[in-house]
């Protein structure tokens, strides 16, 4: 918030105290106030003049006027207020000292007996004085007033230069957020793919043994169908070993079940997990979340990382689940590259006040306490060049405040680390 100038009998630029004589007829006060959030013209002033207004007023101009003060001291405050209703944190203030006119103040003491002549004098005086101070206030106002007009201009300018500024970040940071997705997506279709091709495999293997039954299988009816002789039925049933052939059979249908059955989950679990761009918030079951980007996340995890699970007892939440899913994700692949061998994952879920509580904590190397207070800043991290964007955390963070929550850090160097998300049960 900002007084910019006073003007009375000239102007006075960005001052503390102004004195002027009562003289003066008019006496105006030039301000600005400024936001990131508003736009010039839509901002509004509360202003006083202390010892001659009896409460705040309200204004959206720039500049405010007081004709014919008494003498007297003043003090002008005046506050700024954006479009959410927030004020500035001190109001600019100005003191103004209103004297007595010089006329009174040096010809007081001329003797009596002119005292007539001389108070006529300075009547006269006075008046040319004050028309001609008029004449020139007017047109000192029609100048201030042309210079706020081309002020507002600049203002403007600056304004929109500003927004499109503003624009081109947030363009930006999308841009930014989508390449992360994008470097996530290509470890998880690696992971996926890995995941599906072990149960297909296993089926696709059991067709040339499934063939070979059926083919045996359709022998022996056609024998039936045939007339065979008991003999010939019993020789046929031993040269295909009926009992093992229904034994196996059995078994090698059970096991292609169970592969597809994989794939299935598999399928499902992708389904949930992909849900990225839900414009309307979604009541969603964070466990369930949780169990399908693991699913996700098994291929970084099997064979070295065991997984723990601590999952307490929570209300499903209003969220935009792929946004949550691909946090936890993030989390985990951290925790995964932390890990140097083999290791151990924590996840766990609690309610805590008004929050849903869910941490995911590792026994890897640990963060260094130096990197910590950067550890959420974009293109920040700790891995190996070329192992990361460091825009995982970044895009993490983003996420959860986007929800009205909050992520959090702990960490030791060759302790582990853990990552703390607390979301709004409402």
């Amino acid at each position: 918030m900002f007084i910019d100038a006073v003007v009375a009998d000239r102007r006075y630029k960005r001052v503390d105290a102004v004195t002027v004589s009562s003289s003066v007829g008019l006496v105006a006060f030039e301000f600005h106030g400024r936001s990131f959030k508003t736009r010039p013209d839509g901002m509004v002033y509360r202003y006083r003049l202390r010892g001659y207004d009896a409460d705040w007023k309200n204004t959206n101009a720039h500049r405010v006027e007081y004709e014919n003060l008494p003498q007297g001291s003043y003090t002008f405050e005046v506050l700024a207020v954006d479009r959410d209703l927030v004020y500035s944190e001190r109001s600019a203030t100005v003191t103004l000292k209103v004297t007595s006119p010089w006329y009174l103040n040096g010809w007081i003491a001329i003797p009596s007996g002119g005292a007539v002549l001389s108070l006529l004098i300075g009547f006269i005086v006075y008046g040319t004085r004050y028309y001609a101070q008029r004449r020139e206030a007017q047109r000192l106002r029609e100048r201030m007033l042309e210079q706020e007009q081309r002020d507002r201009q600049k203002l403007q300018a600056s304004y929109d230069e500003l927004q499109e500024t503003h624009n081109e970040l947030q363009r930006t940071q999308a841009h930014l957020v989508q390449s992360e997705k994008m470097a996530g997506l290509g470890t998880m279709v690696a992971g996926v793919a890995h995941e599906i091709n072990n149960p297909i495999n296993f089926v696709y293997a059991n067709m040339p043994i499934l063939e070979g039954y059926l083919s045996d299988l359709k022998e022996l009816m056609q024998a039936y169908d045939e007339g065979a002789s008991k003999q010939e039925i019993e020789d046929l049933k031993e040269d295909i070993d009926l009992d093992f052939l229904l034994g196996d059979l059995d078994t090698l249908i059970g096991n292609c079940t169970e592969g597809a059955e994989r794939v299935r989950q598999i399928v499902i679990d992708l389904r949930r997990f992909s849900r990225q761009d839900e414009e309307e918030k979604q009541e969603a079951d964070i466990h369930e979340g949780i169990e399908s980007t693991l699913t996700i996340a098994h291929n970084r995890l099997k064979n070295r990382i065991t997984v723990h699970k601590e999952f307490g007892e929570i209300p499903k939440i209003h969220c935009y689940p792929g946004q949550l899913n691909q946090v936890i994700l993030n989390l985990l692949t951290n925790a995964a590259d932390a890990i140097k061998g083999e290791g151990e994952v924590w996840i766990k879920t609690w309610v805590d006040g008004d929050f849903v509580k869910s941490s995911v904590r590792d026994n890897g190397v640990g963060i260094p306490a130096d990197a910590l207070p950067k550890i959420f800043d974009p293109f920040m991290t700790t891995k190996p060049v070329g192992s990361g964007t460091g825009l995982g955390l970044a895009v993490s963070h983003q996420i959860i405040e986007r929800h009205g929550g909050e992520i959090a850090v702990e960490s030791e160097a060759g302790v582990g680390t853990t990552l703390t998300i607390s979301i709004p049960k409402t």
